[in-house]
């Protein structure tokens, strides 16, 4: 309909034009290069000023809140909870996540990452750690499909519709790991593996970025942004901000964990919009 609609204006002006320059033709004078150059001059600035409002920039923005959960200062695996699966895989996602590892000459596996000791490690552990889930779901999302697991008794499905959008171009894996190196949950021998045999579906002209804003005063809290960019079109940013952390033996509301699992946990609360 629009190709129609596009056709039928292109049309419609071309007629309008070669009606006008036939009736310039047979009515020529001299006094009709006034009215020619001023008609010629306001469409001009017409046009200029339709295509100027229709370029306005718009901002909208939304947020919700999230949780890691801590177990001596890395992401906790925790029991699978039968009455509330969603957050319970979410948070087993985070914790594989979370524990990133490489293989070592000896055939062991090692963490490429320390624990966090500091309430302020902790903060940024979580942070950094849902930026990279973040580029994680966008490439799960983007290339589409389903799933149904299996755990523990408890079936759980899961459709991924990507966005639709006119145009996409794949970003490949490897141009995404050069993108997210700096994130220190990118550092293992999975990662570079699903990576290197994987793509991220973005509309064409389509550029992802992670960002790390350290607190200041100008900026607030620190700051990881997941940002997609096409120049000219759209700014995407996902902001990760910290906004609280808990004490020992607190877990998500609705979350069932045994008490003896409790006494190391602790839960920090996470702003994304």
């Amino acid at each position: 309909m629009a190709v129609a609609l596009l056709v039928a204006g292109v049309l419609g002006g071309a007629l309008l034009l070669a009606a006008a320059v036939l009736l310039c033709i047979l009515n020529y004078s001299e006094k009709l290069w006034g009215p020619i150059v001023s008609i010629l001059l306001g469409g001009t600035v017409t046009a200029i000023i339709a295509v100027a409002s229709g370029l306005k920039e718009t901002r909208t923005e939304q947020g919700f809140a999230t949780a890691v959960v801590f177990d001596h200062g890395l992401a906790a695996f925790l029991p699978f909870d039968l009455n509330a699966p969603k957050i319970s895989h979410r948070l087993s996602n985070l914790a594989s996540l979370g524990r990133p590892a490489t293989q070592q000459k000896d055939g062991t596996t090692a963490l490429t990452i320390k624990p966090a000791e500091s309430d302020d490690e902790l903060f940024q552990y979580g942070s950094e750690l849902l930026q990279y889930q973040v580029v994680r779901e966008l490439a799960s999302i983007q290339r589409g499909g389903w799933s149904v697991q299996h755990t523990q008794g408890a079936v759980q499905q899961a459709v991924r519709i990507p966005v639709p959008v006119s145009r996409v171009a794949d970003v490949s894996g490897e141009e995404v790991l050069r993108r997210v190196r700096d994130n220190r949950f990118a550092n293992s021998d999975i990662e570079r593996f699903l990576w290197q045999h994987g793509r991220l579906p973005l509309p064409e002209g389509t550029t992802i970025q992670l960002v790390h804003m350290p607190t200041s005063q100008q900026t607030g809290p620190e700051k990881r942004i997941v940002r997609l960019v096409k120049p000219w079109f759209f700014v995407i940013d996902i902001v990760i901000e910290p906004i609280g952390g808990s004490g020992p033996r607190m877990v998500p509301a609705g979350l069932s964990v045994p008490a003896e699992t409790r006494a190391a946990l602790r839960t920090f609360s996470y702003k994304m919009i």
